[in-house]
C-alpha cells in the first residue's frame, strides 16, 4: 500500500531501551514481520477485528519510514480507502497485561507495585489527501481494564482546526471522568508533525493519580486518573486511530492518510520509592534543611534521634504532612539541631 513516509528530520532523542526491575513488557518491534496488518497476531498483540486486512496498521522497516537509527517501528492509520459504516471508528492494536498492580508484589521488598510506568516514542504524519476537505483523524494511546473497558487515554488531536488559520491546532488531550462518562480535557500542550516524541505516563493505581510528559515536558501531573464505576486494573494498552467522519460523508467512513508511527513500547510496575534514612553532622549554629521524595496523597512523618540506640522522636513541629505532589518535598528546617554533634533522621510513609 503506497503511503507517505514520515519525514526523516535530524532528531536527537533518547529511548529507554528494554526495561529492567519491574518490567512487564518491552518491544522495539524488531521481531515483527514488516508489512501491513502484522502487529495483531505477533507477540501477544491483538487488534480491532473489523479492521483486519484493511491495511490500517502494521510494521515498517527503517528504509520505509526513513527515521534513521530506530530500526523497525509500528504504525496505525495511513490508508484513506473509504470504509463501510459497519466498521468501527476506532482502529486499534493493543497489548494485554491483565494485572492488578495492587496485588503484584516486589520480590525483594514485598511491597505492592502500585505504580505503572509506560513509555513509547511516537511520530505523527499529517494527511496529504485533499478533495472537498482534507481528511484527518485523531490518534491516542488508550488504557483499558481487564474487562476491556476504557479507563483512560491521551489523545493527539489532528481534526480540530485553528479558528484563524484553519490549520490543525495539534492539541493534546487527556481523559477525565465527569461522573457519567470519559471526556476530553485540554492539557494546554501541542505536538509537532514529522518528529519523534517520547511519551511517558505514570499511573499510581492506589491513589488513582496519573502524570504524563512529552519530550521531558509535563503534560499534566498528579491528576485523578479514573473515577468511574469500572474496575481500575491494568488490562490492555492500545495504540489507536479514531476515524473522523464529516457530517456530509453519508454512510461511509472516510479516514485520511495521516498516521502515527510508534516504537520502544515499554511497560513496567514499580513500588513507590522507599522512605529514607540518613545522618547529618551539625555545627553549633546549624539548622539543617532536609528534603525527600514524595508520592501525592501519602502521609510522611519525619523522625529524629541524637543516639541511634535511643527511641526515635516525632515531635518536630510541622514534621508530619500529607504530600500534595509527587516529586520533591518542600525543605524542612530543623532549628532544634543546633549544637548537636550529630543527628539521625528518617522518614516514615503511611498509605493514603
Amino acid at each position: 500500500m503506497p503511503r507517505c513516509l514520515l519525514i526523516a528530520l535530524s532528531v536527537a532523542f533518547l529511548t529507554s531501551g528494554p526495561l529492567r526491575g519491574g518490567e512487564l513488557y518491552y518491544t522495539g518491534f524488531e521481531n515483527f514481520t514488516a508489512g501491513n496488518d502484522t502487529v495483531a497476531g505477533t507477540d501477544g498483540w491483538t487488534g480491532s477485528t473489523s479492521h483486519a486486512g484493511r491495511q490500517l496498521s502494521g510494521v515498517e522497516t527503517e528504509a520505509e519510514h526513513l527515521v534513521l537509527g530506530i530500526g523497525k517501528a509500528a504504525f496505525v492509520g495511513g490508508n484513506n480507502t473509504n470504509l463501510p459504516s459497519t466498521v468501527s471508528r476506532t482502529v486499534n492494536v493493543r497489548r494485554a497485561f491483565n494485572v492488578d498492580p495492587l496485588t503484584q508484589l516486589d520480590p525483594v521488598t514485598g511491597r505492592s507495585m502500585e505504580v505503572m510506568q509506560f513509555h513509547v516514542t511516537l511520530g505523527i504524519k499529517d494527511s496529504t489527501f485533499t478533495g472537498f476537505t482534507t481528511r484527518r483523524d485523531n490518534f491516542e494511546f488508550a488504557f483499558y481494564n481487564s474487562s476491556l473497558q476504557l479507563i483512560g487515554f491521551i489523545q493527539f488531536d489532528n481534526t480540530t482546526l485553528d479558528t484563524q488559520t484553519q490549520a490543525p491546532a495539534q492539541k493534546i488531550w487527556r481523559s477525565s471522568h465527569n461522573g457519567t462518562s470519559l471526556v476530553k480535557v485540554d492539557t494546554g500542550a501541542t505536538y509537532f508533525y514529522d518528529v519523534l516524541m517520547e511519551l511517558e505516563v505514570r499511573i499510581n493505581f492506589r491513589t488513582n493519580r496519573w502524570t504524563a510528559s512529552l519530550g521531558g515536558l509535563d503534560l499534566f501531573a498528579d491528576q485523578p486518573f479514573y473515577t468511574g464505576p469500572s474496575a481500575k486494573t491494568l488490562g490492555t494498552i492500545a495504540a489507536q486511530m479514531l476515524i473522523y467522519n464529516p457530517t456530509f460523508a453519508g454512510t461511509s467512513l472516510l479516514p485520511g492518510d495521516n498516521y502515527m508511527l510508534f516504537d520502544d513500547f515499554a511497560v513496567r510496575l514499580d513500588p513507590v520509592p522507599a522512605p529514607f534514612f540518613y545522618t547529618l553532622g551539625v555545627s553549633a549554629a546549624g539548622a539543617p534543611q532536609l528534603t525527600w521524595l514524595t508520592e501525592a496523597l501519602y502521609r510522611y512523618q519525619l523522625q529524629y534521634t541524637d543516639d541511634i540506640s535511643q527511641p526515635w522522636k516525632s515531635d518536630l513541629p510541622g514534621s508530619s504532612s500529607t504530600a500534595a505532589i509527587t516529586g520533591q518535598s518542600a525543605l524542612f528546617t530543623d532549628p532544634t539541631a543546633a549544637g548537636k554533634a550529630k543527628r539521625f533522621y528518617r522518614v516514615l510513609r503511611s498509605m493514603p
